[in-house]
């Protein structure tokens, strides 16, 4: 049976291991994250992710103890707010390259972010822009992005360009629930075809003339909604921009704790007292984190 030392070896690997498992992506080139931890939008000036430019209106990082309304946070302590206070019609964060440049260079590029819509009343009036894949414009009809729309009383997260057509849906449930949603945008073509996934499923994808766009050059966060006399608050959180499917954090199991017992082998039930292959270690522990799921490890 291998000592206490050795034992511990193996379950300072496996957390090693579970950290690299937790941070999202284990085969994916990261292109951009932020969970907004930092208290502040210090991702978005490019110290940290490259050549980014940044643009800002209204947008503030808000903290589970802030007297804000519905404050709400998906992960962690922070989350990014966008409150949109008459008569200003929108309040969102824009990230792009200083000069022309792709986000994913000849490849694909993966949005994913987590979306609370708050408990105040949305769409009095049009739709709201929530996300937007833009390439030298962001302003451009051909622009990839998500609104919520409504329908005969009924909200809707909308996928398409700009310019709202071609079109595809997901029903709301719940205004107040957290929603991960990711978009899949291949290099623009006269005739790309786009993927999206809410909580993980996939949707009906859409396909039209993105050759105009050139290249995916930035992203945008926030609520533009379009109207001037009506208050809405969004907020967002983990966000991150990969060259590969991200899928929901969620799923994505984190460091177990409350270990009081490590284990050899992978049987749960106890403790081998030896192991044939000189090449393989095994462990399982006694009390996982009702998080993570993870009891074993090989």
């Amino acid at each position: 049976m291998f000592s206490n030392q050795k034992k511990l070896f193996m379950f300072l690997s496996v957390l090693i291991c579970l950290q690299f498992l937790s941070a999202g992506i284990s085969n994916a080139k990261m292109l951009f994250y932020d969970g907004f931890e930092t208290y502040g939008l210090h991702d978005w000036t490019g110290s940290s992710a490259g050549p980014w430019g940044i643009k800002q209106w209204s947008a503030s990082i808000v903290k589970t103890t802030t007297a804000t309304i519905d404050c709400s946070v998906k992960f962690g302590t922070y989350s990014l707010c966008c409150q949109v206070n008459p008569p200003a019609q929108l309040s969102r964060i824009i990230k792009s390259y200083d000069s022309d440049g792709s986000l994913n260079p000849g490849g694909t590029t993966y949005v994913r972010f987590y979306v609370n819509l708050s408990s105040n009343v949305y769409l009095d009036s049009g739709a709201i822009t929530l996300f937007r894949l833009f390439g030298t414009d962001s302003a451009s009809t051909k622009a990839l992005q998500i609104s919520v729309t409504k329908s005969g009383g009924n909200k809707y997260f909308q996928f398409s360009p700009r310019s709202g057509s071609p079109s595809a849906q997901y029903s709301i449930g719940s205004m107040t629930d957290w929603y991960c949603i990711e978009v899949m945008a291949s290099s623009p073509t006269a005739s790309t075809s786009f993927r999206w996934w809410v909580n993980g499923v996939e949707q009906a994808s859409i396909s039209y003339d993105a050759g105009a766009v050139h290249f995916w050059g930035g992203i945008i966060f926030g609520v533009d909604e379009g109207n001037s006399s009506v208050f809405e608050t969004g907020y967002f959180d983990e966000v991150r921009v990969a060259d590969t499917y991200i899928g929901p954090a969620s799923d994505i199991p984190s460091t177990p704790g409350s270990i009081s017992q490590v284990n050899d082998g992978t049987d749960p039930a106890g403790d081998i007292s030896q192991t044939y292959s000189p090449m393989q270690l095994s462990a399982n522990w006694v009390d996982a984190n009702s998080q993570s799921d993870f009891l074993r490890y090989w």
